[in-house]
């Protein structure tokens, strides 16, 4: 391997994470304003405590955070961990991406994936509200993951069939409705987020995200559970949970299955 094939092997991955952090500021500002409607284009960035316009030099990712000491330039208020760590996890997420799948147009579909469901996360985690307009950019994004998908497959990947993406979608999404309707434990957020994404991920890999994400939850509300800081009809919000799994499925889905049913 010659310096020139070494230098790309790392310029790449390192310009998907920084590209990643910089996408990670930008929901940053999505996921506080959207609730409060407040335009996301318009206005500049400030502090919520002292609302003083910031400048760019206060806004570069993390590395504002870290030269600021986590407190506002003007009003000294403490700036929330949240900004710099979803701007690491998305960071992260870009890399993760480009390992999975290569400088391919799979990569970018799943990097806009990642952002929609970190917005998506949490929002409804602060609000327990999902938008609709997020569905719409996932169904979008299924119709370009369906194309996308001509680069990687015969690789190490099998194609995720029109057919397998319509069942995902059906399945999924509907044995969600059912629980809805029947139980109303499950909410409409939850029954179109895991619809939209079985157009994404196909029948099997949605049934993963299915089942994983209820892992996951269970796993995280055991504790809060068993010290009662929560009441088991406590309304938990589903989404991040949701949100967790389908990444994974993206990224893992096809060889976490394989590892499971090798264990048999």
């Amino acid at each position: 391997m010659n310096a020139a094939t070494i230098a790309i092997n790392i310029f790449i991955p390192l310009m998907f994470f920084l590209y990643g952090i910089c996408i990670g500021s930008f929901l940053n500002v999505v996921i506080y304003r959207l609730p409060l409607e407040i335009p996301v284009y318009k206005g500049r960035s400030f502090c919520p405590k002292c609302n003083n316009s910031l400048h760019a030099v206060d806004l570069v990712p993390i590395f504002s955070f870290l030269f600021l000491k986590g407190k506002c330039r003007y009003c000294g208020d403490k700036i929330s961990l949240r900004y710099p760590a979803f701007e690491t996890l998305t960071g992260i997420m870009f890399l993760l991406c480009y390992l999975a799948y290569g400088l391919t147009w799979y990569t970018i579909v799943g990097c806009a994936l990642m952002s929609i469901l970190i917005c998506i996360a949490m929002i409804d985690y602060d609000t327990m509200i999902v938008f609709d307009r997020w569905h719409f950019i996932l169904l979008a994004l299924a119709v370009c993951s369906y194309f996308a998908q001509k680069q990687i497959v015969g690789t190490v990947y099998p194609e995720i069939t029109l057919l397998s993406r319509i069942l995902g979608s059906v399945v999924v999404g509907g044995g969600l409705l059912i629980l809805a309707l029947v139980t109303g434990g499950v909410g409409l957020g939850d029954v179109k987020l895991m619809a939209v994404m079985g157009l994404i991920l196909g029948l099997k890999l949605n049934i993963m995200a299915f089942f994983l994400a209820y892992i996951i939850a269970a796993i995280c509300m055991l504790k809060p559970l068993i010290t009662k800081k929560v009441k088991s009809k406590t309304e938990v919000p589903m989404v991040p949970f949701f949100a967790i799994s389908c990444a994974t499925a993206f990224l893992y889905g096809d060889r976490i299955i394989s590892w499971y049913f090798n264990l048999f």
